[in-house]
Order: C-alpha cells, then structure tokens, then sequence
C-alpha cells in the first residue's frame, strides 16, 4: 500500500499542474491542446503529487502516440453523481485489441525504450485513490482515458 499525503484539490487545478508538465513536449511536437473544463468547483482529497504522476504518464503516452503537427489532445474534467471525471483523449494510432487488455501489467510495453511501468503506477495511484481508469481506443484513430476518482 502507498502512502498518500492527502488534501483537499480542486479538480481543474490538477489538472493544469499536469498539463504544465508536458507543456514542453506538446510544443515540441506541434500537438494541439482542447480543454473543456466542468464549470463547477469539484473537489477531490488527492495525494496530488501522486495524481500528477499519474495523469502525466497518461499525457506522455498519448503525445507519444499521436503524429508531430497532426495530434489534437483533448482533455474533458466533469462531474457525475459523487464522482470527478477525467478524460485524456488523442487522436494517435490506437493500442490493438490484444495489447488492451495487457496494458496496466507491468514491464509489458510496446515502445522501444519503455520500462512498461508507467500506465502499471498509473492504476496503482487510481486505485489507492478509491478510482478506476478505463481505456477506449479505436486503431487509426486514438485513444481515450477515462480516470474516475471519487469527489467530495
């Protein structure tokens, strides 16, 4: 079990904090960032350091999987019910359907030089959370990550 630090996050700075992370490699491959927002205040009791860790390892894999100059990454915060919604979209070349459902098993990868570690932590830290991270993707055409996260 890890040891969370938790406090009390506002679920839209989080996600700005994380998306300041990987500001430098968006520019670097000319990806185009689309933010909708949940217009309300939703909060979350988040070891927040961890949860960047997560959503970072979630943005680098999908800026990763997208075309330099062609690639749209869509992120979407909203509420339903008790829950804090997160969507992490790309418009990369999808994960094949026998590598989907291997895709949290550590050391399993598909990069060349990937340890197969980071989506592995990224659902540990979900999980620790009280979350669940689902995966949609489609090939040709992307990639979605749905992080769930309880809110207060």
């Amino acid at each position: 079990m890890m040891e969370l630090h938790l406090q009390e996050h506002d679920l839209n700075d989080l996600i700005h904090s994380s998306l300041a992370l990987a500001t430098d490699r968006l520019q670097l491959n000319g990806i185009r960032l689309e933010e909708y927002y949940a217009e309300e205040k939703i909060m979350l009791t988040v070891d927040d350091e961890k949860i960047r860790i997560a959503l970072l390892n979630i943005l680098i894999n999908a800026i990763e999987a997208m075309m330099p100059g062609k690639g749209v990454l869509t992120v979407n915060t909203y509420a339903e019910g008790k829950s804090a919604i997160i969507r992490i979209q790309d418009n990369g070349t999808g994960i094949p359907e026998e590598n989907k459902s291997r895709l949290f098993d550590p050391f399993f990868t598909s990069k060349t030089k990937g340890t197969g570690l980071g989506l592995t932590s990224t659902q540990n830290i979900i999980i620790n959370h009280k979350g669940h991270i689902q995966v949609e993707s489609t090939i040709g055409e992307g990639t979605t990550f749905i992080i769930t996260l309880p809110a207060n």
